[in-house]
């Protein structure tokens, strides 16, 4: 009965609307990689001139050498996690392509990587590429029955990735609280919306 009544379900969405939706998702996607590059650029542009900034704000050379050692731990820091979720993410991106090819979804390097891409922002990003994925094997396949093996196994992968493999990995290289890290994204967030999120990172 369960089964039917999903098939009905299925029979009656407007799949030409759930495929607009996707398109200006993956559109808004794009645009907001973009600005992230943008964005990243001028910081990276203009971390040439923070020593000659450290050097006047500190006002003797005890004061700029504490500086200088507390922003290179920042700095390991950050490009050991970024290091570990490039990682992660390529190692998504792969088994990702693996399950849509297995499926038969179609253009399942490009939903691959758009997970290899949203599995940079912590939770939400793994949560819509799943949604997106599945989205996209709905349309295909216009059954019920697919769409959720296709969803299922994505969601099971993120799940073990995020809650098994990520922790464990990071764990060995970095002390962050799961706290700061949806703090910090809700902040940047409301700051500057999806460009915010991955910035946050």
């Amino acid at each position: 009965d369960v089964a039917e009544g999903l098939r009905k379900w299925a029979t009656e969405l407007d799949l030409s609307a759930i495929i607009a939706i996707g398109a200006s998702m993956i559109t808004e996607i794009a645009s907001t990689f973009g600005a992230v590059i943008v964005y990243a650029a001028f910081l990276f542009l203009e971390q040439r001139v923070f020593p000659g900034k450290i050097a006047a704000l500190a006002q003797n050379d005890a004061r700029s050498r504490t500086i200088r050692e507390t922003l290179s731990r920042v700095n390991q820091g950050v490009a050991s996690y970024l290091s570990t979720k490039t990682l992660i993410a390529t190692s998504m991106g792969l088994f990702s392509y693996a399950i849509l090819s297995m499926a038969g979804v179609e253009h399942a390097p490009f939903w691959a990587f758009v997970i290899f891409l949203l599995d940079y922002i912590p939770t939400i990003g793994s949560l819509a590429a799943v949604l997106l994925a599945t989205l996209a094997a709905l349309a295909q396949f216009g059954e019920i029955e697919p769409t959720l093996i296709v969803g299922g196994s994505l969601a099971i992968l993120q799940i073990v990735m995020g809650n098994v493999v990520e922790p464990r990995l990071m764990a060995g290289n970095l002390n962050l609280s799961p706290l700061v890290v949806i703090l910090s994204l809700s902040v940047w967030g409301l700051i500057w919306g999806s460009i915010g999120l991955f910035l946050a990172v």
